[in-house]
C-alpha cells in the first residue's frame, strides 16, 4: 500500500516521523508548538520577520519552485530561513530541492508580511463588500473577491484611500462558494473516502478517521453533512445507507461561529467530527483507493492508501481528493489561505483552495498528496 500526506482539509481539502531534530529557527514556533489551527500564512509572516523581503514560496504548473523576494532583501537570509523552517516542519521534498539548489528566484514588489498588512488594513473597512481573499504569492498581491462590479469599485477606493498601490490588489467579481450537496458500498472497518448518509438521507463523504485518549476514535466530515450547519446536534451517520445496521456514528464536535470582526461570525472550517460507535468501525490512518482518476470502483490489488503524515500545501502544488460520487480526482492548490464568506453568511479563515471539479455528494472527502 503507497503511503501518503493528509490534510484535515474539506473540499471547498497524523504526525509525520522524524529521526533527527532540525535546528530550530529563532523566532518561529517549531513543530512540536505549533497548533492544528496555525496556518502558512502564519508561518510564511514568521519566516518575513526573521528574514525581511520574503515574499512567500510556491510551485508553478511545471513544478519549478520558485522563492519570492521582495527588491532588497537578503536573498541569502530568505534562503536559509526557508531551509530551517522546511527542516523543522518535516517538508522533505522541499528540503531536497533548498540544499540542491532546485529553485528559481522570483524578485517581487512587496514582502509577504507588507501584503498582509495591507490586507487586515483594508478588511477591516470593505468587509461588508468582501466575499473572499487570499494573500496570493504567486502573483505577489492581495487577490478578494466582491459581489458585484458596484462593490468592487467600492473595494478599489478605499484601497487607493489607504494608500495600497494598485498592482498590490487584484479585485474580482465572484459569487459565493456553494457546498455540493449529495466508492458507495457497505466497508468495515470504514476507510475515508467512503459514502455517509445521516437520517435524511443526505449522502456525504467520510474523511479522515482519528483517534485519542480523550475522545476515543472518530472521523472528519464537513459540517454542512450534520442537521444543522456550525452547531452541534449529535446528527446520527450512516455508512453506506440509512438503515438501523448501518449506524456508525454519532455528531460529537460543531461548534458555533465564534465572533470576529465579520459580522456572521468566523469559523476554521466547514468541519464536524463525529465519535463512532464502536472502535472496530474505525479503518484508523487508511483511505480508500480507487481503481484510477474518476474511478468509484475500489481496488482489489491495493484497496488502501496509507496516511503518514500531515501536510500543508504551497500554491501550486499538485493534490487529491477522494469523493464517493466523483472517486479519485486530481487538481492544483489555487490558494494557500482563502478567507471566504460562505453562504450561510459565517466566514471561513484560511481554506486551502484547490482545482477540483467534484459532485453533490463528495463533501468531507479526504484530500491528500502523493
Amino acid at each position: 500500500m503507497r503511503s501518503i500526506v493528509v490534510s484535515l482539509a474539506v473540499v471547498v481539502s497524523m504526525s509525520a516521523c522524524r529521526e533527527v531534530a532540525p535546528p530550530h529557527l529563532t523566532g518561529v514556533p517549531s513543530a512540536s508548538a505549533a497548533t492544528s489551527a496555525r496556518t502558512l500564512d502564519q508561518e510564511f509572516l514568521d519566516i518575513d520577520g526573521i528574514a525581511p523581503g520574503f515574499g512567500g514560496a510556491f510551485y508553478t504548473p511545471h513544478g519549478i519552485l520558485v522563492i519570492a523576494i521582495a527588491k532588497g532583501g537578503d536573498h541569502a537570509a530568505v534562503g536559509q530561513a526557508l531551509r530551517v523552517w522546511a527542516a523543522d516542519r518535516g517538508r522533505i521534498r522541499l528540503s531536497r530541492q533548498l540544499d540542491d539548489q532546485d529553485f528559481a528566484i522570483r524578485e517581487v514588489d512587496f514582502s509577504f508580511g507588507q501584503l498582509s498588512a495591507w490586507a487586515d488594513l483594508l478588511l477591516d473597512h470593505i468587509r461588508p463588500d468582501m466575499r473572499w481573499y487570499d494573500i496570493d504569492e504567486g502573483n505577489n498581491r492581495i487577490l478578494l473577491g466582491t459581489s458585484d462590479s458596484v462593490a468592487r469599485v467600492r473595494v478599489q477606493v478605499t484601497a487607493q484611500s489607504l494608500g495600497i498601490p494598485d498592482h498590490a490588489l487584484d479585485v474580482q467579481v465572484g459569487g459565493a462558494f456553494l457546498r455540493t450537496t449529495d466508492l458507495s458500498d457497505r466497508l468495515r472497518p470504514a476507510p475515508g473516502g467512503v459514502r455517509i448518509e445521516r437520517a435524511a438521507k443526505k449522502g456525504c463523504t467520510l474523511g479522515v478517521n482519528t483517534t485519542s485518549s480523550e475522545l476515543g476514535a472518530g472521523f472528519f466530515t464537513a459540517s454542512h453533512c450534520s442537521s444543522s450547519i456550525y452547531a452541534y446536534d449529535g446528527s446520527a451517520m450512516y455508512q453506506n445507507v440509512t438503515d438501523g445496521s448501518n449506524l456508525i456514528a454519532s455528531e460529537f464536535v460543531d461548534p458555533v461561529p465564534f465572533s470576529c470582526a465579520h459580522s456572521g461570525g468566523c469559523r476554521q472550517g466547514d468541519v464536524a467530527w463525529y465519535a463512532y460507535t464502536g472502535e472496530s468501525l474505525s479503518d484508523f490512518g487508511k483511505i480508500a483507493k480507487t481503481t484510477g482518476f474518476g474511478s468509484t470502483t475500489i481496488s482489489s490489488g491495493s484497496p488502501r492508501f496509507s496516511i503518514d503524515g500531515v501536510g500543508s500545501y504551497f500554491q501550486g502544488d499538485t493534490v487529491y481528493v477522494m469523493g464517493q460520487r466523483s472517486g479519485w480526482l486530481e487538481g492544483t492548490v489555487l490558494n494557500t489561505c482563502f478567507y471566504f464568506v460562505d453562504a450561510s453568511g459565517v466566514q471561513l479563515n484560511c481554506q486551502v483552495v484547490a482545482s477540483f471539479i467534484v459532485q453533490g455528494g463528495d463533501s468531507g472527502g479526504p484530500v491528500f498528496t502523493l
